[in-house]
């Protein structure tokens, strides 16, 4: 059974997105399932579109995706007149993705390795940006790590991607990310507090425009690394927490400290199930910069704020739906709100 879900993406090549994403519902009883998701820009028109056919028929598991979607390629200048003119760059890809996952347990860790291809075509769709344009081949390794020692969760990742010339005419990079971060919980009020560390260089003789991104509220854009619960709206405020820094390297700092307002709800509305109401203060400290930066720290950002989230479920799918507020370092008060849901694949 396939369970079909509205879903709002917070930007794409002119604004936000609408569309539809199905999740898989959980059947031992069949080996292979089918994901498909549907998103509309409401003022650029453009359909991004991707079905996957997950495959537990076999070990290893097996995921084939067919996609066309944007890809954000940052912003390009181009001095006309002797003014400086900024415009924001997107390419279309139409393209293929196998990806094969080996899962390994031991002990009281899991572990989780991808391997997968990216074949795909790449064109300029929108801005002025010449870069990236042509056929790409890149292949790419994940490893995702949980680890359970006491009360005490940690999580570890890392991806490698690469697209050498000997595979590539228009491409030669490779990028490496890694991310780290453990969640203790706590009696006090019931609270759990996380601290976390992570961060990706891009290098090579021909990339993309866009290599390496930094926001200190991270958020839904096309090729960034957002996902279905990674979208925030601004409300109130400056936007100093949408803020974008580019650079071929970026790293981050995150705490955060978190407490149910009220532990179960336990009401039903409509077709959801309300489980419960949180309070969450984060801190962010990090940025993005160039490698031949002469001084990092002035690329570096923080980040505070507090939110309050709505938690409920509908068929094992987790949901919420938050109002937020923060700053960013000695700049105004914004406010925000954000949704999203967990599915698990």
């Amino acid at each position: 059974p396939l369970f079909a879900m509205p879903w709002i993406g917070a930007n794409d090549i002119k604004g936000t997105q609408l569309g539809i994403v199905s999740v898989p519902l959980l059947d031992h009883m069949q080996n292979e399932t089918v994901r498909a998701t549907f998103l509309l820009g409401l003022q650029s028109k453009f359909l991004n579109t991707e079905i996957n056919m997950i495959s537990k028929r076999f070990w290893p598991t097996v995921n084939v995706g067919l996609y066309k979607r944007q890809v954000w390629n940052g912003s390009c200048y181009r001095i006309i007149d002797g003014h400086v003119h900024g415009h924001t760059s997107y390419l279309q890809e139409i393209g293929l993705r196998p990806v094969v996952s080996i899962p390994w347990y031991k002990e009281d860790s899991q572990f989780l390795f991808n391997i997968g291809w990216r074949a795909g075509g790449l064109k300029n769709y929108h801005g002025i940006c010449q870069v990236g344009e042509g056929r790409i081949n890149e292949p790419f390794f994940e490893m995702n790590v949980l680890r359970l020692y006491k009360d005490i969760r940690f999580r570890a990742s890392g991806t490698i991607k690469f697209a050498p010339s000997v595979l590539n005419s228009v491409y030669d990079y490779n990028v490496v990310s890694a991310n780290i971060s453990g969640t203790l919980p706590m009696k006090f009020l019931h609270s759990r507090y996380s601290l976390g560390l992570e961060g990706s260089r891009t290098r090579g003789k021909k990339t993309f425009q866009l290599k390496e991104v930094y926001q200190p509220l991270r958020t839904f854009v096309p090729g960034s690394g957002g996902g279905y619960n990674k979208n925030n709206f601004s409300l109130i405020g400056d936007e100093y927490l949408f803020s974008i820094l580019y650079g071929d390297t970026q790293a981050r700092f995150k705490m955060s400290w978190t407490f149910p307002i009220i532990r179960e709800l336990d009401k039903l509305w409509w077709l959801f199930y309300m489980e419960s109401l949180n309070f969450s203060t984060f801190y962010n400290y990090g940025g993005a910069w160039y490698q031949n930066s002469s001084v990092i720290s002035d690329r570096l950002v923080q980040a505070v704020g507090s939110k309050i989230d709505l938690l409920f479920k509908n068929k094992g799918v987790g949901f919420n739906a938050s109002l937020g507020i923060g700053k960013v370092s000695t700049n105004s008060i914004e406010v925000y709100t954000s949704f999203g849901f967990d599915a698990f694949f």
